[in-house]
């Protein structure tokens, strides 16, 4: 039995404090920005520069860390990984180390306080919902042996950047997708319900892991001042939508002022050839489209068969061409596209989502029933990214 002296539990306790207050504040800086970028890695690349600055003006309060904090750096050798593992492959966004000068073994001394971030709120697409991913891609990464993010160290954090809903219905989803998870629940700090800031707390049982059980410290930080007028991906356009001149005499009639992802929808009737809105990426959409269909009642299963809703027989009074494929055309055409961009079998220490085949990385592999995504016939690799 390890048994761990008082003093040096207080080194890491110590450090673990010192790293949450920095990013406490320059979580606070990162709301005060002028302007904030929509891609997560870029959120995190300026937090990384605030946490510098945060850092040093806690070193003049003696409350800063002399070590410096890295940013996207390869997971550190641990002392039991008697040859290199997979987890020296995966890179935490941030990790701060410390030296434990009470460890005996001068290979366990350096320890890595780890902390991942990622976004909450609403879907940004109808296959990237936030809240899910910040547990598969986030809080996973803590018990997975393949990661084994804080292997060594009894506790590490996540920053969930809220860009839109409020903290309980994203707590609500988060737990949810946690326990389908088998990951215990997320619960807010006794001191966590700060203004903007809000601490919360999760203990993690690791079968694989050392040491166990394991403290994962969570800090939300409100967004949503800098994203309530943005689109949720891509600035939008103003090119006006209309219908062709050369159609027959239907007319569409829209109900609601905000439909179709447009950025601008005025409710009526209209006869071809007038402007009814303009395109946008409103709602779960990641690029400026007009979305069509029609819902006779409202709701999604009232949705009627292509046939009846294209915009092609509403336009010209005809039903459109059939594919001579059971996929859409637009399908096969942006299939071919990106397996033309993408290559083979990539196995690179870089790439975040380790082993690779055109374009499917392990875990989504894994999701469809193979361990190596380079082992996947054609057809499921079309399977995946139409259903994907």
């Amino acid at each position: 039995m390890i048994r761990i002296s008082r003093q040096r539990e207080d080194i890491w306790t110590r450090h673990e404090k010192r790293v949450l207050e920095i990013f406490k504040l320059a979580l606070k800086m990162l709301r005060e920005e002028s302007s904030l970028p929509d891609k997560e890695d870029e959120i995190n690349r300026k937090l990384y520069f605030l946490v510098r600055r945060a850092n040093g003006d806690l070193q003049t309060q003696n409350q800063g860390i002399e070590w410096p904090i890295t940013y996207e750096s390869n997971n550190q050798p641990d002392a039991d990984d008697v040859t290199r593992s997979p987890r020296e492959s995966k890179r935490p966004d941030f990790q701060w180390g410390v030296c434990d000068t009470n460890e005996l073994d001068p290979n366990r001394r350096d320890k890595f306080y780890i902390i991942e971030s990622k976004r909450l709120g609403s879907p940004s697409s109808t296959t990237w919902i936030l809240n899910k991913n910040y547990v598969v891609n986030g809080m996973k990464r803590f018990v997975d042996p393949e990661w084994s993010y804080g292997k060594s160290s009894h506790s590490g954090a996540m920053i969930g950047y809220i860009q839109d809903m409020e903290l309980q219905t994203i707590l609500e989803e988060v737990n949810t997708n946690a326990a389908s998870e088998l990951l215990p629940n997320i619960t807010i700090s006794s001191d966590g319900e700060q203004p903007d800031i809000t601490k919360l707390d999760q203990k993690l049982e690791r079968e694989h892991i050392q040491p166990t059980p394991f403290d994962l410290r969570h800090l939300w930080v409100d967004l949503k001042h800098h994203y309530k007028d943005k689109d949720k991906t891509n600035q939008q356009t103003e090119e006006e939508v209309s219908k062709p001149k050369q159609t027959n005499k239907k007319s569409i009639t829209t109900k609601k002022k905000s439909s179709m992802h447009l950025s601008k929808c005025s409710p009526g009737e209209y006869q071809p050839g007038q402007p009814f809105g303009k395109t946008g990426n409103t709602g779960a959409s990641t690029g400026p489209h007009l979305h069509w269909e029609s819902r006779p009642d409202g709701t999604k299963s009232s949705a009627q068969p292509p046939e009846l809703w294209s915009l092609h027989q509403t336009l010209t009074g005809k039903l459109p061409p059939r594919p001579s494929s059971s996929l859409s055309t637009g399908f096969t055409a942006a299939y071919d596209w990106t397996l033309g961009k993408e290559g083979g079998c990539s196995d690179h220490p870089a790439d975040r989502g380790g082993r690779t085949y055109k374009g499917i990385i392990r875990s989504v592999a894994q999701r469809h029933g193979y361990d190596d995504p380079c082992s996947m016939p054609e057809s499921k690799i079309q399977e995946i990214y139409l259903k994907e």
